[in-house]
């Protein structure tokens, strides 16, 4: 799967998750916009984002629980491609990214809204109420940390060559286990100032 189809694909389940919240919420009417007849113009996984609410409110509020993890499996997924090379229709990813991270903290937002109103009666949706709230500053963290640094492709796969590759508690570890020989501590830096 090339990286374009995969953001692709996000963005399209973010867009079904908040038509459907939207639905449940009594605010959006079907058909949805961009639908041709009944068919809407969505891919199967956006499509079954939205089969979600018929097995009921809380199903489709605990969706929205997995997007701090799905997005970073996205961005996970989307640096090894690029780090390989793979950089096919990916000239606007900031915009793209940064539109799909809206999207889905407004998801988590909007769903954290319904199981609150679900919550007074569904201890099960009170219970991912609680942890939507706590999605919502991680989604935030995952912006900056995604979206800082770089701003066109170009400049991103400049920040990925600089990253480690290693986290820094590896590095430490790998540091106690093989330090620096000897002569590095012997050698002499006065003469360089």
């Amino acid at each position: 799967m090339t990286a374009s189809l995969l953001l692709t694909l996000a963005e399209q389940e973010a867009a079904a998750l908040t038509a459907a919240l939207r639905l449940m919420a009594g605010t959006l009417v079907w058909p949805w916009p961009g639908s041709v007849g009944d068919q809407p113009r969505l891919s199967p996984r956006a499509l079954d984002a939205l089969d979600t609410t018929r097995y009921g409110g809380a199903a489709l509020v605990e969706r929205a629980l997995n997007y701090p993890q799905d997005t970073e499996l996205l961005w996970d997924e989307l640096c090894s491609r690029i780090k390989a090379g793979d950089t096919a229709e990916l000239e606007n990813l900031h915009q793209r990214l940064h539109d799909l991270l809206y999207a889905r903290t407004r998801n988590i937002s909007f769903a954290w809204n319904v199981a609150d109103s679900l919550g007074r009666s569904n201890e099960r949706t009170a219970r991912i109420g609680y942890e939507l709230e706590k999605a919502i500053p991680r989604m935030s963290e995952l912006r900056d940390q995604i979206l800082s640094g770089w701003d066109r492709l170009d400049s991103l796969e400049d920040k990925l060559v600089r990253e480690p590759s290693l986290s820094p508690e590896q590095l430490a570890r790998l540091a106690e286990k093989y330090p620096p020989p000897q002569s590095w501590y012997d050698e002499d830096f006065s003469n360089l100032v």
